[in-house]
């Protein structure tokens, strides 16, 4: 039994190491909202504890595990606050007022564990989008320790047993989430269009009209290329010859988002025609973490 407790405490906190390392080389990116949240709802848990007159020195480590990654995060500016993670810290904290002002057992179990779940959704969300910068090691110890920890209950009753499994649950996931292969290397098509910098009235488009026209292309293909006016020349049915100052715009995106362009350019510049081509099948987008060192 003691060498399943010493393991409990050696997978426990190896993780807190692995994770510290990879945030202080910068090979691990985590979310700082769910940390922070973890270490408030750790503090929480212990004040409870020490209602309870329960022993917190095993708690206390982990907890102390938890402030190191959270400070280490807030020390290499790995954070970001918005309205997602406030609405997240809200309803932890509805959780931790119930877990506080209940004294029925299930009542607290059920609210910790729903807590620390909605607390885990920013990192879940940070895992599905950079898998290769959480640690599956770390994540896997974690659940491991959770497991033997389950081993050596004194009580398997749902409201000693539901924390462990769900830790084990949920560090399993986000393990198994860490191991999806991401296209760092993604290959995108890009085009040209020719955007006009008067109306066929003469009159010239204004800077804000043009902004109009920017902020639509970029809530479709998330950027744009705006390079200085040129001259250009064209003939419509008739032969009627048309000269005009032309705005070449660089554009990555598929076929249908670019008709979808095209359609609001004749419209928004209430144009006869619209020219826009394919300059390339092979542009390429890296995408680099602003944490990770260059090799």
């Amino acid at each position: 039994m003691k060498i399943i407790q010493i393991l409990v405490v050696v997978t426990g906190l190896l993780p807190y190491l692995l994770i510290s390392i990879g945030i202080i080389k910068g090979t691990v990116k985590q979310s700082f909202a769910t940390w922070l949240l973890w270490l408030l709802l750790d503090f929480v848990m212990l004040a409870g504890i020490l209602k309870q007159n329960g022993n917190i020195l095993l708690y206390s480590v982990f907890t102390f595990g938890t402030l190191i990654v959270t400070l280490l995060l807030v020390f290499k500016k790995q954070f970001s606050w918005g309205k997602f993670e406030s609405c997240v810290s809200l309803l932890v904290a509805i959780c931790a007022w119930i877990y506080l002002s209940n004294d029925n057992a299930y009542v607290t179990t059920f609210s910790t564990v729903i807590a620390l779940n909605i607390a885990a959704i920013p990192q879940i969300i940070d895992t599905l989008k950079r898998p290769h910068l959480t640690s599956t090691t770390a994540n896997f110890l974690f659940a491991t320790s959770s497991l033997l920890s389950i081993s050596i209950a004194e009580k398997w009753t749902m409201k000693d047993l539901l924390p462990q499994i769900n830790a084990m649950v949920f560090c399993s996931l986000i393990a198994v989430l860490s191991m999806r292969k991401v296209d760092l290397f993604k290959k995108r098509i890009l085009w040209e269009i020719l955007v006009p910098t008067h109306f066929n009235s003469h009159e010239k488009i204004e800077i804000s009209h043009h902004k109009e026209w920017d902020l639509f292309v970029e809530q479709i293909t998330k950027g744009l290329t705006i390079e200085s006016p040129t001259r250009g020349i064209w003939l419509d049915e008739n032969n009627n010859k048309y000269e005009e100052r032309m705005i070449p715009v660089k554009i990555s995106g598929s076929k249908k988002q670019m008709l979808k362009i095209a359609d609001f350019t004749a419209r928004h510049y209430k144009q006869k025609a619209i020219s826009f081509y394919k300059i390339s099948e092979e542009m390429y987008i890296i995408n680099y973490d602003i944490h990770l060192k260059p090799s």
